[in-house]
């Protein structure tokens, strides 16, 4: 678990900001995995050709909201509602 410490102390840097800790840190857990990620030469490597696209994303099980990572850092929900024609 030492691995997410980074992810730990961002998150609590804004506890006082009336975040959750915990949502806090599920968030910076994903972001730093996808940092880890790009430490791999040959991920980054294919990141920086246009080969792959790294994504990040959190499911909520208690609600079934399913969020993604935008540029920003910011996780919004997947809009999962059927258009009726």
């Amino acid at each position: 678990m030492r691995i997410a410490e980074p992810a730990k102390r961002r998150a609590l840097a804004r506890a006082g900001e009336g975040c959750d800790p915990q949502t806090e840190c599920e968030q910076e857990s994903v972001k730093l995995s996808l940092e880890n990620l790009l430490t791999f030469p040959w991920i980054a490597e294919r990141v920086a050709q246009g080969q792959l696209t790294l994504t990040g994303s959190i499911f909520d099980i208690r609600s079934g909201v399913l969020a993604l990572l935008h540029a920003d850092g910011s996780f919004a929900p997947v809009d999962t509602r059927v258009n009726p024609r």
